[in-house]
């Protein structure tokens, strides 16, 4: 799919780096702007979201070798791998 027109590709490319200058996601501030690092919730549990522009955003989740709570949730200090799963508006 093509990115909607207030997306340039820089700026996504401009978060994806952002993310990937952390060691591990326990390093990104949540809820800082611009990156509005968070967890997901409902049919996206287990994933984590940062801001593109507007109400888009990147969503992807842990990857790779890292630890997990009792309940089953990352701890988000061993996360070193992320895979982006999608770039969308999940507020609709």
């Amino acid at each position: 799919k093509h990115l909607p027109s207030e997306i340039e590709p820089e700026l996504l490319f401009q978060r994806v780096g952002e993310i990937a200058a952390f060691d591990n996601l326990g390093q990104v501030p949540f809820q800082v702007p611009p990156l509005h690092f968070h967890p997901l919730r409902a049919d996206l549990a287990g994933t984590y979201s940062v801001t593109i522009r507007g109400l888009w955003r990147i969503v992807f989740e842990p990857d790779g070798a890292f630890e997990r709570r009792k309940d089953g949730t990352a701890i988000e200090d061993t996360v070193t791998e992320v895979t982006i799963l999608q770039v969308k508006d999940y507020h609709e």
